[in-house]
């Protein structure tokens, strides 16, 4: 009770004589039931006879202080009104209207009491500690807390020590609470927003009223609690609030856009009207991210929980993003100052949002766009028939750190037409050598390469010719991305044929020749997955791996620091990763090239030493060549039969591994019941191993070896049902071959009466008479099988597991 009494001292303090709401929220409730998103005003109890008595208390306490000030100044001869003949003291003097007060900048709505600021910090704790499953308990802990702050939210919002907990807050709370906080912020939204702690106060109210305004669009408001409606006024929906938010900001987002505090929420704002709420781009920066590792403590599980359900913008959000991009465009008083904003760190993101908006709704062919003036007039130029030229600001930007993002997104948005042009002017002959070589603009370079390969819209001869000098531009500087780790041309250019389907052969002889390799040495087969992987050229994979090679020729590629860097790598290479990611990403896209031009390098992988595939399976970057080999349905099943065969009697090996033991498991999941049969014999020798391996308990539970050494027949049932349940009936990613009838191909199954060609565009062979026929045909067509001999052979195999 004392600490009752000691919160309405604090509340009379600051409020006069107004009797505080919270004396009706830290007494215990009569409704032990009532909904936490209900913020409902608890019935008075007898506990306000307390407050009512401390409150005519202090009243008469401060009556009778008065009258015995005012006596003792009467004794001392003090009049309360001075003399008018007194002179008059001289006004105190005022800083200067330059001076800026750095505490009106900071706390700008003021400054919170230390005891309040203290308690909501213990509120803050508590409830982040404390369990839902007491809701009474949590219910009066975050009404308590609400109670608290009202009154106080503009000053709570853009305090350093409290804003933290309003986001938290706004996690926990209900959408009425949500709409209350938010009404209590409108009319000074421009203020709140330009704070370093209010932007962010706004970008987590922005971020938690998704399903707040989803439900409202179905007609589900969350009403306000047990109240009589005649005495309360009405509370706006968060979607009215969000409408006068606009409205407030509209005149100012100008200034706004460019500060650095505003500048995220006004892009959340975006985001949240367009309908692109993807965590992508809904993400805090660098720093705000660091700065809540060190000091926010909150737990999830604390956070208000809805159903999932796809965010859907309403209909008149368009129109508010319309405005609000046409504020923006106005703002601008010319082309020059939009290309600016589109080279800072904070403009560029807003600018690339408004991009991609003119591309969804069909404006990115229009002169008075942000595309054109970020383009420097182009579709202007083209819509004028005028002889387009290279620009000097894009030129710049296609090297530049952060405007090479904005650059990026503008070749994306921009119409296939323009995209044509764009690619002439600046990614053919020199310019497209200078780019690719760049460490920036070699990610430029190969996001518009590869829009050559996603874009229906381009002429296809447009595309086949710059594919063409495409791949000797790559041919002629591929050295030199080899060294320099310049990866993203070979990638796209590899995914542009694939997707196309033209020109395989000639990127992958280009390929080779960047690496240094060749498909028809025999000295470097074995080696060609293993140079590939680790992205080196082939002179200096072999002084890397000088040990393996009977020659050391001295290579003139690499000077002396490089071959002292290479020595020490080779000391660790034991626990260092020297496979790439790229790497494995190439041999990957080599995969979906077909037979027969990506039987080189399946043989490769296949061809590798057991203990180099091993390695390559324990590496985190370069297993997933063993996956896409597995999964791949471009890849013969003969091969993916060879890779499991060569693997047996080393499962157990595999298992032991943090990555290896994943591989096993893949393995073994995308396998007939035969080879898991044979997988489990391997195994089951090294039972007592893998049950001491941190990872390898993990395959054995998996393939439950405890359950094949006890009841086989068991274990066969149980795997025959487990592949059919997987969709693996009779054999594992088997890519058929075309049946072939007469010498055509057959798109339906042969009938009984047809007999299938083996020989390819020679016509079967006739029976030599009509006779033979008539008297054979009976048992012709009882003993007509289509099948083929790998079909027949794993029918029999799966025959043997279903008994």
């Amino acid at each position: 009770m004392w600490t009752v009494i000691k919160s309405f001292a604090y509340v009379l303090d600051n409020n006069g004589n107004q009797l505080p709401q919270s004396a009706q929220l830290r007494i215990t409730s009569r409704k032990p039931k009532a909904n936490t998103n209900d913020r409902a005003i608890i019935d008075f109890n007898p506990a306000i006879l307390y407050s009512l008595t401390w409150w005519l208390g202090s009243k008469l306490t401060r009556f009778t202080d008065n009258l015995l000030g005012q006596k003792s100044r009467l004794e001392r001869g003090l009049d309360e009104h001075p003399d008018e003949t007194q002179q008059p003291q001289e006004p105190i003097e005022t800083a200067p209207e330059w001076i800026v007060n750095t505490q009106q900048t900071s706390t700008p709505f003021g400054i919170l009491n230390p005891d309040l600021k203290s308690y909501l910090r213990d509120m803050d704790k508590r409830l982040t500690n404390a369990s839902q499953d007491d809701s009474e308990e949590y219910s009066m802990m975050i009404e308590a807390t609400l109670s608290e702050m009202s009154s106080h939210e503009l000053a709570l919002s853009t305090d350093p020590e409290c804003a933290l907990m309003v986001e938290h807050m706004l996690k926990r709370v209900g959408d009425f609470e949500k709409r209350v906080f938010a009404d209590a912020l409108m009319g000074q939204i421009n203020a709140v927003i330009s704070n370093s702690f209010g932007s962010h106060v706004i970008e987590t109210l922005l971020e938690t009223s998704k399903g707040t305004i989803m439900r409202e669009s179905n007609g589900d408001i969350a009403q306000p609690p047990n109240q009589d409606p005649e005495s309360v006024g009405q509370l706006r929906t968060f979607t009215t609030l969000l409408n006068d938010l606009v409205e407030e900001i509209l005149p100012f987002v100008g200034d706004l856009i460019l500060n650095q505090n505003a500048t995220y929420p006004i892009r959340y704002l975006l985001h949240l009207l367009s309908g692109d709420t993807s965590e992508n781009v809904l993400k805090r920066s660098k720093k705000s991210k660091s700065w809540l590792n060190r000091n926010d403590n909150f737990d999830a599980v604390n956070e208000q929980q809805y159903e999932d359900e796809e965010y859907r913008p309403q209909k008149h959000f368009k129109e508010l993003f319309n405005r609000l991009r046409k504020a923006l465009f106005d703002s601008f008083s010319s082309s020059a100052e939009i290309r600016a904003f589109g080279v800072s760190d904070h403009g560029a993101p807003v600018l690339q949002l408004l991009l991609q908006y003119e591309r969804n709704n069909g404006e990115n062919d229009k002169t008075d766009s942000f595309l054109d003036s970020w383009l420097d007039g182009l579709i202007a130029q083209l819509q004028s028939s005028e002889e387009t030229k290279q620009s000097g600001h894009i030129t710049t930007t296609l090297l530049d750190t952060t405007a090479s993002h904005t650059t990026e997104t503008a070749i994306e948005c921009a119409s296939s037409s323009v995209f044509e042009e764009i690619w002439k002017l600046y990614f053919t002959a020199k310019g497209g050598t200078r780019c690719m070589k760049h460490p920036v603009g070699n990610f430029v370079y190969a996001k518009a390469l590869a829009r050559l390969g996603t874009d229906e819209n381009l002429n296809e001869e447009f595309v086949n010719a710059q594919l063409n000098e495409t791949i000797s531009l790559i041919r002629e500087s591929g050295s030199k991305l080899i060294k320099t780790g310049r990866s993203g041309p070979l990638l796209a250019i590899s995914d542009v044929v694939v997707a196309r389907n033209v020109f395989k052969d000639e990127v992958l002889s280009m390929i080779m020749h960047c690496f240094g390799l060749s498909t028809t040495s025999t000295a470097q087969a074995k080696h060609i997955i293993p140079c590939i992987l680790e992205m080196k050229r082939w002179k200096s994979y072999r002084r890397f791996h000088k040990e393996t090679f009977e020659n050391d020729e001295a290579d003139e590629e690499s000077s002396g620091d490089e071959r002292k860097t290479n020595k020490k790598k080779k000391k660790d290479s034991g626990d260092d990763d020297i496979y790439t990611v790229p790497g494995a990403q190439l041999i990957q896209s080599i995969y979906q090239y077909g037979s027969p031009l990506n039987d080189k390098i399946i043989e490769s992988v296949i061809n590798l030493d057991t203990d180099k595939l091993l390695e390559i399976c324990g590496s985190s970057s370069a297993s997933r060549i063993i996956d896409g080999l597995i999964e791949s349905d471009n890849i013969a099943f003969k091969y993916k039969h060879k890779l499991r065969l060569k693997l047996v009697g080393n499962y157990h090996l595999m298992a032991d591994m943090r990555v290896g033991s994943r591989v096993a498991e893949k393995i073994y999941e995308t396998s007939d019941g035969y080879f898991r049969e044979k997988i489990a014999n391997s195994l089951i020798e090294h039972e007592d191993y893998l049950a001491g391996s941190p990872y390898g308990k993990y395959l054995s539970r998996k393939v439950d070896l405890s359950l094949f050494r006890r009841r086989y027949d068991d274990w066969k049932e149980k795997t025959a049902q487990e592949i059919k349940n997987a969709g693996l009936n009779k054999i594992n990613n088997i890519k058929k071959a075309p049946r072939v009838f007469n010498g055509k191909l057959a798109n339906e199954m042969l009938s009984i009466n047809q007999s299938e060609d083996k020989r390819g565009s020679k016509s079967s062979k006739k029976r030599k008479n009509a006779s033979n026929e008539d008297t054979t045909s009976g048992e012709t067509e009882d003993k007509a099988d289509t099948r083929t001999r790998q079909e027949k052979r794993e029918e029999k195999r799966q025959r043997k597991y279903e008994k």
